[in-house]
C-alpha cells in the first residue's frame, strides 16, 4: 500500500531519530539488542504456553507489539522454519509501531502495517549507509546489512531513487542525521559525500 509522500518523509525522520538516540553506527544492526536498548522485552513464541501460543499465531505468524502494565513487548515467532533475516525484520517492523505512535497490533489496519513495514526496511538499510558501504550493489547490500535477497533488491531499487533525489535537491535533514552517526560530520565531508553520490563513486574521507 502506497502512503502519502509526506508520511514517508516523516517516517524517515523518525528512523533518523532512532539512529541518533540509540547511537547506531555499525551494521548489521542487532535487532534484539536494539529493541532491548529501547526498553522492549522480546518474547519468543516458543516460550509461551500452548494457549498463549495459539493466540499469538492467530494474531500474527511473524510477531507483534503489545503493551501490558506500562511495559512494552515484542513477540517474535522463533520457529526454525522462519529465516533469521525475516525474524530481524519482524523486530524492526514491530519497533516501528510504537515509534510511529501506533496502538497495539490491529490485523486489518493496512496503513499502520505499511508504515511499520517501511520503517523497518529503512532502519535496516538506509540509502545513505548503502552508498557509504556498497554503492547500491545488491550483493553488497545483502551481505553488509544481513537482509534477504528480496529485501536487498528492494533496497537497491530504493537507493537508485534516493540517489536521483540527492542529485536533484541535495541531502535531507534525516540523511545528514544518519550520516553524522556514520562518521560523515563536517561540511567538507558532506560536500565530498554529495559529490560521490552525484558521480556514482565511493565516498572518500
Amino acid at each position: 500500500m502506497l502512503l502519502p509522500s509526506s508520511r514517508y518523509e516523516f517516517i524517515k525522520g523518525e528512523v533518523a531519530n532512532v539512529y541518533k538516540q540509540q547511537n547506531i553506527c555499525e551494521f548489521p544492526i542487532c535487532a534484539t539488542e536494539l529493541a532491548e536498548k529501547m526498553g522492549f522485552t522480546i518474547v519468543q513464541y516458543s516460550s509461551l504456553s500452548p494457549y498463549a501460543y495459539g493466540k499469538a499465531i492467530k494474531a500474527s505468524s511473524d510477531g507483534f507489539y503489545a503493551e501490558r502494565n506500562w511495559k512494552e513487548y515484542i513477540f517474535v515467532n522463533d520457529s526454525k522454519a522462519i529465516g533469521k533475516e525475516r525474524k530481524r525484520m519482524t523486530v524492526f517492523h514491530e519497533i516501528g509501531h510504537p515509534v510511529l505512535g501506533h496502538d497495539e497490533y490491529v490485523p486489518d489496519d493496512d496503513i499502520k502495517e505499511s508504515e511499520a513495514r517501511f520503517f523497518g526496511k529503512y532502519l535496516a538499510a538506509p540509502p545513505t549507509a548503502i552508498h557509504l558501504f556498497t554503492l547500491g550493489s545488491q550483493n553488497g547490500i545483502r551481505t553488509k546489512f544481513d537482509i534477504s535477497d528480496k529485501a536487498s533488491r528492494i533496497a537497491s531499487d530504493y537507493y537508485i531513487s534516493w540517489r536521483n533525489k540527492v542529485i536533484r535537491t541535495g541531502l535531507a535533514e534525516y540523511d545528514v542525521t544518519i550520516l553524522f552517526q556514520l562518521g560523515v560530520r563536517t561540511d567538507i565531508q558532506l560536500e565530498r559525500f554529495i559529490k560521490s553520490v552525484k558521480e556514482g563513486n565511493a565516498y572518500e574521507q
